[in-house]
């Protein structure tokens, strides 16, 4: 990835299912190419890190609707 920018300055604190998490977001380029990125931590019993990279121009709300779908569907371990 080259032109690396944060949409924020700090990380999102997060919380799913009782486990705390960090989330940041920004964009890039690939190959010339504009790339979106989310980089994600859950502090569950093993750290959990979820790594998203996406073309904006196809990537759309319902992918990012089942994307955060399946995160929230993170469930602590007994």
């Amino acid at each position: 990835l080259d032109d690396i920018h944060f949409d924020s300055k700090k990380a999102e604190k997060v919380e799913i299912n009782g486990m705390k998490g960090l989330f940041e977001t920004g964009t890039a380029t690939h190959d010339g190419h504009p790339v979106e990125w989310e980089v994600g931590v859950v502090l569950a019993k093993e750290p959990v890190i979820c790594i998203t990279f996406s073309d904006p121009e196809s990537f759309d709300d319902q992918d990012v609707a089942e994307l955060k779908k399946f995160v929230r569907s993170f469930k602590p371990t007994k």
